[in-house]
């Protein structure tokens, strides 16, 4: 994955997705046109339009397969799960330091048996469904901290 135009910028920060208390992908996020949250807390909104668009019009997004979303829409629509998110770690950092934040949260959750969607970072690799067997396994307790992800269905 390359760089953004604005890679020096202090517009980055990393954020994690997390339900049935098990942490599942972690992420680094660009604040989009000074909406701070706009990319990160909108997810589900995305998955939810991939989803409509390839469902009723057969339209194949070129991120309709990457592994965090079919995790997203699996878990949503299909185990009708609620799927949360917060920031982690320093925010309104640059790209560089995003990413080190990143790899260094992905170790840190695999080190803890978390099984993770990313595929930077995440010498594991797991399969979509192993991800969300491991999240279906986890603790129906709600989860306090975190916002949760909203899904046009809602």
């Amino acid at each position: 994955m390359g760089k953004t135009p604005n890679s020096d910028a202090l517009e980055f920060y990393t954020y994690r997705y997390f339900a049935n208390n098990r942490t599942f992908y972690v992420g680094k996020g660009h604040w989009v046109a000074g909406q701070k949250t706009q990319r990160v807390s909108d997810r589900g909104m995305f998955v939810s339009r991939l989803r409509r668009n390839f469902i009723e019009h057969g339209i194949e997004h070129r991120d309709w397969n990457k592994g965090e979303i079919q995790v997203l829409n699996r878990l949503h629509f299909k185990h009708k799960v609620k799927v949360r998110w917060e920031f982690l770690g320093k925010r309104d950092i640059n790209e560089d330091d995003a990413l080190a934040q990143e790899e260094a949260f992905i170790r840190k959750y695999l080190d803890e048996g978390c099984v993770l969607a990313n595929d930077r970072f995440n010498p594991a690799h797991p399969t979509v469904d192993q991800v969300v067997a491991y999240v279906l396994s986890g603790s129906s307790t709600p989860c306090r901290d975190g916002e949760a992800l909203r899904f046009s269905d809602e």
